[in-house]
């Protein structure tokens, strides 16, 4: 699949026939919608996410990390949920109905990322790349059963679409990058960051790429900068808003 410099995405993406774009839409909406509405009123909640929901509300209500609340991983996950405790907390809506919501937006937005990658690695297979697309909503909406929302399920939310840019990207993402381009690898960086050890994997792919094209280039090209910056970023949040 050759790059075309200056153009966002690098390839252009088949468009679908209106009436299978149509198709594909509203299974997608259904797909999400049906998970959203089993997890708010139908299974049990989890108990690690019903935990973080409470400790993001007492951290929102002036709590201290390690004294009203104590986690042995980094607080990146309740900065996450912030927006969910907060919108509940103003709103009096059951807290784990909004978490539900907004764990199923994420997935949205990673579903309408990645199919674009999909549509393009399938070319003219359309119908194929449509298939690609649902399995992807499906994957990501119920295979991870009572896990879901956990911190593994929100950074494979996260991080899916830059995975697939990056392999399509046999430029090593060196064209000209758009707006997506760049919060997708910002977003995928918060995904890489929300356990410590899961940084080794777009370490171990830029060496690996690295290698491929016997150029290290790639280590100040556009991704390994936004991931630098957005974990120097991350960093001093945490000095400054956990500094315990």
């Amino acid at each position: 699949l050759p790059g075309q410099a200056g153009s966002d995405p690098p390839w252009p993406v088949p468009a679908l026939p209106f009436a299978q774009r149509v198709l594909l839409i509203s299974e997608t909406a259904v797909t999400v919608f049906a998970a959203f509405w089993l997890r708010a009123f139908s299974i049990v909640p989890n108990h690690d996410n019903a935990w973080f929901l409470l400790a993001t509300e007492r951290l929102i209500a002036g709590g201290h990390f390690y004294y009203d609340v104590f986690d042995a991983n980094v607080p990146l996950i309740y900065l996450l949920l912030s927006p969910s405790a907060a919108f509940s907390m103003l709103t009096g809506l059951n807290p784990y109905v909004v978490f539900s919501g907004w764990v199923c937006l994420l997935i949205l937005w990673s579903i309408m990322q990645v199919s674009r990658s999909l549509l393009v690695l399938f070319g003219a297979r359309r119908v194929a790349g449509a298939i690609a697309v649902l399995a992807y909503s499906v994957l990501l909406c119920f295979l991870p059963g009572y896990q879901f929302g956990q911190r593994e399920h929100l950074a494979i939310v996260l991080l899916g679409p830059w995975l697939f840019q990056f392999a399509l990207n046999e430029n090593g993402n060196s064209e000209l990058p758009g707006f997506s381009s760049v919060s997708t690898a910002a977003i995928a960086a918060v995904g890489f960051l929300i356990k410590p050890y899961f940084v080794l994997v777009p370490i171990g792919m830029l060496i690996a790429r690295g290698i491929e094209q016997q150029s290290w280039r790639i280590f100040f090209g556009r991704d390994a900068t936004i991931f630098s910056i957005i974990s120097i970023l991350y960093l001093g949040t945490v000095v400054l808003v956990f500094p315990q």
